[in-house]
């Protein structure tokens, strides 16, 4: 172990890099939100020029391969940011692990990175306590399930006050996947990035705008300030909210959408809540 003030710390990350594209095995899809080798070496840099003593360990066979050598024995802690490629509570394996050997784990732990990852169960939660989120259903693989007509729709969801719901939109995503397939008083909010789309684009984010898009021109960020905007601090209210109910810590974002517009604006907490922040080098 190294003194508090430079510490070795172990990244634990996967890397599109380590698997072949051409694997049927493995859908583009499923490697959509791995890292890239200049991601991970721009952290790798970061953290030697702050007096750290970073260590590259890579995916989850590569951690348990490391675990069983011992080698953690000479971390003081792990910078986690992998996926993970298999089953339903995959983003906490990792973590899980880590608690199991001991080793303090950089962002949320293995019970709330489980839990975010299902969008139904973390509705749930935020809804019993309060947080205001979009209206939802769960689709379960086995229900026979032969399309709703509008009215079923509404229903289903509780939007009567809507009427007949004509430009209302309406999201269906797998409950367990992501890219469109610190808690407590001393949590703060870091920025708030309202995202606009073109006209002639769907007014959220696609798969194309997030794996193949360009900003700029498919879609485009801008950050706001709560001085600025009412809409934008109860944003920021809903968003702590939020990351305090389900148990979050040090790093990650809140999606958020409005119901209305200007003053009576309403946010609500979609079904996404990224625990394990997005990272890449700049």
């Amino acid at each position: 172990m190294t003194n508090h003030e430079s510490l070795t710390i172990a990244l634990t990350y996967d890397l599109k890099s380590d698997y072949d594209p051409n694997d049927p095995n493995v859908p583009p899809e499923a490697l959509a939100e791995f890292a890239k080798q200049e991601t991970i070496t721009a952290i790798f840099d970061a953290m030697k020029a702050l007096g750290h003593f970073p260590i590259l360990v890579g995916n989850i066979m590569h951690l348990v391969e490391a675990l069983t050598a011992g080698k953690h024995r000479e971390w003081d802690l792990a910078f986690n940011i992998a996926e993970g490629l298999h089953g339903t509570a995959r983003v906490a394996q990792i973590p899980s692990i880590l608690e199991a050997f001991q080793v303090s784990c950089l962002f949320s732990d293995a019970r709330t990175m489980s839990l975010m990852h299902d969008k139904a169960l973390t509705k749930v939660v935020m809804r019993d306590v309060g947080v205001r989120t979009a209206p939802s259903t769960l689709i379960k693989s086995e229900d026979t399930f032969n399309g709703f007509d509008q009215a079923q729709w509404i229903s289903r969801l509780g939007l009567e006050e809507y009427g007949d719901s004509r430009g209302l939109d309406l999201f269906i995503k797998l409950n367990a996947e992501g890219t469109s397939k610190g808690t407590g008083a001393e949590a703060e909010i870091l920025d708030v990035t309202e995202m606009l789309w073109p006209a002639e684009m769907p007014s959220f984010c696609t798969w194309f705008s997030k794996i193949e898009g360009e900003e700029g021109k498919d879609w485009a960020e801008q950050a706001v300030k709560g001085c600025n905007d009412d809409e934008v601090v109860n944003v920021e209210k809903l968003a702590l909210q939020a990351w305090s109910a389900m148990g979050c810590r040090d790093s990650g974002r809140i999606d958020i959408r409005s119901k209305g517009w200007g003053p009576d604006a309403e946010p609500h907490v979609l079904e996404v809540i990224m625990a394990i922040p997005s990272l890449s080098s700049l």
